[in-house]
């Protein structure tokens, strides 16, 4: 009842609950008298889930108010193994030949039933015999199809597949039956030459003619195959030849030449096959009357036969005489009886005839008997009668192979247990036909694909395999073929019979299925789960034994101490406990065992498989055990930034199974332990924290609160702390100078000019190893920079290869440079500091030419596209002193400059281009006074590239141009100079102005 662990509302107790309506996207459900009727789609197995909606009898204030809940039912779906289908085949064989098919071959175009592709399908059986009388055998993993003798055209057989499907998670093959179409190629058999014994030739005869094809015949079945005589052997006492187109042979005795004479002849079909008989007569001398010896043959089992022996018997030479005969003799005993009959005509001696039968019906062999005869001129002329004659009669009885007979068998087996029979043991009890034909052998040639009760048979080799269906107990009987290997008349007539065999199967208790059961729980969370919940839908055995429904229980075991995940389950009672192991969520599973009642009772063992819903858990600090993962120094009245993601990098969002979740800062308390500031901020690093000590504080601890939340749905936050030592320090400086070394001897020479405007960059970490805020600064008049004010740490000065330029050597100081980076030093400033780096100083190898690779003043390079004239050298020794030099980017923005030597006292100095380039502004600043003069187009020229940068040489004597005043902070508008005074602000930042 699916109520059964719904509740009405708090403190509702009394009030019932009803399901009003239910729904399903596999298959269908409807509801009924409260009942939830759920119908599966066509072949379909596995878990759907039915949403239920469970309505109240409450009422408000007397008035019936019904409330409503939905639920839902996950239901398992057993497979019921759906049977196989088979696809007709075709083969080719050939007459007279044995074919082999793979099995696979056969079962590659069948098919298990529908949704049950993963089933494998195997031949269990073959039919034995074929429609034309072909045999079939199953013989390991192929079938052999043998043709009848001599056969070809359409045949057919069928085969039996099983699948390996299960119904209910119990094995449950299935069956279908197979036909396989053979086409059966004719080959050429060879031709049949038949030995003739043809009686008497008169000695005085030539050129007789032997008709020895009468009994031949071109092969089996081939009735428009043609032979002909193509040789002949020697003859004993005469001359034998082939007539003309083989169709017989002429015979002439040699003179003088009486008695037997033999010789063979062989004929050839129209395929070139041949065979050889043998002709056999006597041959006689002319003597009359005379009795012809005769060659008769009958078939095995016939009586009476009738044998003309004055047919071919010669009477005086006297046209009017007949042969008449006069007596015959019995064979020797046991051969038969030979009956004289005088065709109805007592007294008259020429017409008479005999009859031959075989001592019984199952004789076969060869029997002679002899009889006399004379000519009628005995009774008209005794005086000149000749002397009577005796003729020797051999009768041949072929044998006729018999049908052999089969007894049935009894054997016994266990349920469930195949029985294997030897063949030998079958065929022991039958016989091969009368006695005449004992020393014939018997074997079984086929066996019934299945038994009465759907048990399967197959011939395995010379072995029958017998397996019970699944379950079944009782007597089962299936048929089996014997046959012979006898002949008639010389050529194999295997002839066959058929047995039963009864199979006695005894019943074993079988064990029963636990049907495996899915539950839900909540991580943390014991869940109680009814024993009669997970045996409800356990049996005490399989569907199909039957015998046990009914007269047996299933008896609940035990249930695993332990799930597969680590949780716990313990019995209470009629219910387990199932306790997840801590945080865990997702599938687990434990297993339990059922008994049933049955004699020897067996035991099964099923799986409950419990879904664990997540539950988000709080964020969880690390154990802090390197400087910067929570433990941090700074520096007395110096801010500090504190990237958080080291921070978090020894934190954890929870359990392990919510490893997949991020964590991130979420706020920081404004206040610090000490009455330091923090703030919660983020830069390219990513999150950071803007610590500020308070002010004068050193030599204390500070702690510094902030809040972490993970990713989780919901998510969850929890409180850390970084504690801060604040330590005291002498302020450090790094200096230098950016120059052109025109000796390349990256010393400073007195001669050689110093680089304004270049960018210099400070970065680094402090003692703790948190990053510092970066720097930046422009070199002034003197090309000189510098970083005043640092705390002990590792810092890294970086300045790019001014435009235009050919990097040339860089000349660390005395603190040395720990890297071997081009336009680069890292210097290590040490605790407690006070040191003065200087001399950390940038050479450049002068300006590029046509074709050359400089440095775009990015990091980059680019290759000179043109001419830049010989007087932008600025290595010349020859430089006026009022020439300076100036490098404007695409933009029109003055990227350095090269001051002229004649600028004595100017701080900074900045030239912009006009948009059209045809006219320049030169600004100096002196003593923080900022002026600016237009230079004409003869006091500047310039060389440009194609991708706009330029650079331009100047002549100005300041004393000799006229300069206006600039206000910084409300400078004159230039629309013309895009650019104006923007090197110039930047400088003023630098100094703080």
């Amino acid at each position: 009842v699916v109520t059964s662990n719904d509740s009405p509302g708090p403190n509702e107790g009394s009030q019932t609950l009803t399901v009003t309506n239910a729904t399903t996207a596999t298959g269908t459900v409807s509801v009924s008298n409260g009942n939830i009727i759920y119908t599966p789609p066509a072949n379909f197995n596995g878990q759907a889930s039915i949403v239920y909606t469970v309505t109240d009898n409450g009422t408000d204030r007397g008035v019936a108010a019904p409330k409503t809940a939905t639920g839902t039912i996950t239901v398992t779906v057993t497979g019921d193994n759906a049977a196989p289908t088979t696809t007709n085949d075709n083969a080719t064989a050939t007459e007279d030949t044995a074919l082999t098919i793979a099995a696979t071959t056969l079962t590659s175009n069948d098919s298990p039933g529908p949704n049950e592709a993963t089933q494998t399908l195997t031949i269990v059986s073959v039919s034995g015999a074929s429609a034309q009388g072909g045999t079939v055998a199953l013989n390991g993993t192929n079938v052999v199809y043998t043709p009848p003798a001599n056969y070809f055209g359409s045949d057919s057989f069928t085969y039996v597949i099983e699948d390996n499907g299960t119904t209910a998670n119990q094995p449950d093959p299935k069956r279908a039956t197979g036909t396989v179409n053979v086409t059966v190629n004719a080959v050429n058999d060879n031709p049949v030459a038949t030995d003739d014994p043809l009686g008497t030739i008169d000695e005085l005869t030539s050129n007789n003619q032997l008709d020895v094809l009468v009994n031949d015949n071109a092969g089996p079945n081939e009735p428009s195959d043609s032979i002909t005589i193509v040789g002949v052997g020697n003859a004993v006492g005469g001359t034998v030849m082939i007539a003309t187109g083989g169709t017989h042979l002429l015979y002439t005795p040699n003179a003088t030449f009486t008695g037997s004479e033999t010789f063979t002849y062989t004929i050839e079909d129209s395929g070139g096959l041949q065979d050889t008989a043998t002709v056999t007569f006597d041959v006689v001398p002319v003597v009359r009357p005379r009795a012809v010896s005769d060659r008769v043959s009958f078939p095995e089992g016939s009586s009476n036969n009738v044998i003309n022996l004055l047919n071919n018997d010669l009477p005086n030479l006297n046209p009017t005489e007949s042969i008449k005969l006069k007596s015959v003799n019995q064979p020797a005993a046991g051969q038969g009886t030979v009956t004289l009959n005088d065709n109805g005509t007592a007294g008259d001696l020429t017409d008479d005839f005999v009859t031959y039968s075989p001592p019984d019906a199952e004789f076969n062999g060869t029997v002679t008997f002899t009889y006399v005869v004379n000519d009628t001129r005995e009774d008209t002329d005794p005086q000149n009668a000749g002397a009577d004659s005796t003729g020797t009669v051999t009768v041949t009885i072929t044998a006729i192979n018999d049908t052999p007979s089969a007894t049935n068998d009894n054997q016994s087996t266990t349920e469930d247990i195949p029985l294997t029979i030897i063949g030998s043991n079958l065929t022991s009890n039958a016989s091969p036909g009368p006695a005449n034909e004992s020393n014939q052998s018997l074997s079984v040639a086929s066996v019934s694909s299945t038994s009465t009760q759907g048990g399967t048979v197959v011939l395995s080799g010379s072995s029958v395999v017998y397996t019970p269906a699944a379950n079944f107990n009782g007597q089962d009987t299936f048929t089996y073929v014997v046959t012979d290997n006898g002949q008639t008349n010389g050529s194999n007539d295997f002839k066959t019979a058929t047995g039963t065999v009864t199979v006695t199967v005894s019943a074993v208790n079988d064990a029963p299925v636990a049907t495996n059961d899915t539950q839900s729980a909540t991580e943390d969370t014991a869940k109680t789960i009814a024993i009669t919940d997970l045996t409800g839908n356990d049996t005490v055995g399989p569907a199909s034994a039957t015998d046990e429904t009914g007269s047996q229980q299933v008896v609940f075991g035990a249930a695993s101490a332990t799930s597969a995940q680590g949780g716990t389950v313990t019995r209470s009672g009629n219910n387990l406990i199932y306790t997840p192991a801590a945080n865990f969520n997702g599938q687990d599973t434990f297993t339990y065992t059922i008994t049933d009642s049955g004699t020897n009772s067996a035991t099964a063992t099923g799986t409950v498989t419990v879904n664990v819903a997540a539950v988000n858990d709080p964020p969880t600090a690390g154990v802090t055990t390197t400087p910067g993962d929570d433990q941090v120094t700074a520096f007395k009245n110096q801010p500090l930034t504190i990237v958080v993601s080291p921070l978090l990098s020894n934190d954890s969002p929870g359990p392990a199974d919510e490893a997949s979740q991020t964590l991130s800062a979420t706020s920081v308390q404004a206040t610090t332990a000490l009455g330091g500031t923090a703030t919660l901020s983020s830069n390219a690093s990513g999150q950071v924290i803007i610590y500020t000590p308070p002010a004068g504080v050193s030599g204390q601890l500070d702690t510094i609160t902030y809040t972490v939340s993970d990713s989780g749905t919901p998510a969850a936050s929890a409180n850390f702390t970084i504690s801060v030592d604040i330590k005291d320090f002498q302020p450090s400086t790094i200096s230098g100078v950016a120059y052109v070394d025109s000796s390349g001897d990256g010393l400073i020479g007195t001669a050689e000019r110093r680089l304004v405007g270049v960018m210099v960059t400070l970065t680094g970490t402090n003692t703790s190893g948190q990053a510092i805020t970066p720097q930046s600064v422009m070199t002034d008049s003197d090309g000189a920079y510098s970083f005043s004010n640092l705390a002990p740490g590792t810092y890294v000065v970086k300045s790019d290869t001014p435009m235009f330029y050919v990097d040339g050597i860089d000349t660390p100081g005395a603190q040395g440079d720990q890297d071997s980076v081009n336009d680069q030093f890292t210097v290590q400033l040490s605790a407690p500091g006070g040191i003065n780096a200087s001399g950390y100083n940038f050479g450049e190898a002068g300006l590029g030419t046509a074709g050359s690779e400089v440095s775009d003043g990015h990091g980059g390079t680019f290759v000179v596209t043109v001419s830049i004239p010989p007087i932008f050298d600025l290595l010349a020794s020859s430089v006026p002193e009022n020439v300076g030099y100036s490098a404007i980017d695409q933009n029109g923005s003055a990227v350095w400059m090269a001051q002229p030597t004649s600028f004595q006292g100017v701080e900074f100095a900045e030239l912009v281009l006009s948009v059209d380039h045809t006219s320049a502004l030169l600004t100096v600043v002196e003593n923080n006074q900022v002026r600016t003069t237009q230079l004409s187009s003869g006091e500047f020229f310039f060389a440009e590239l194609e991708t706009g940068e330029a650079m331009v040489r100047f002549n100005v004597d300041l004393d000799m141009k006229t300069f206006e005043a600039v206000n910084i902070n409300n400078p004159p508008s230039r629309p013309s100079y895009p650019t104006y005074l923007d090197s110039v602000d930047d400088y003023f930042a630098q100094m703080g102005n």
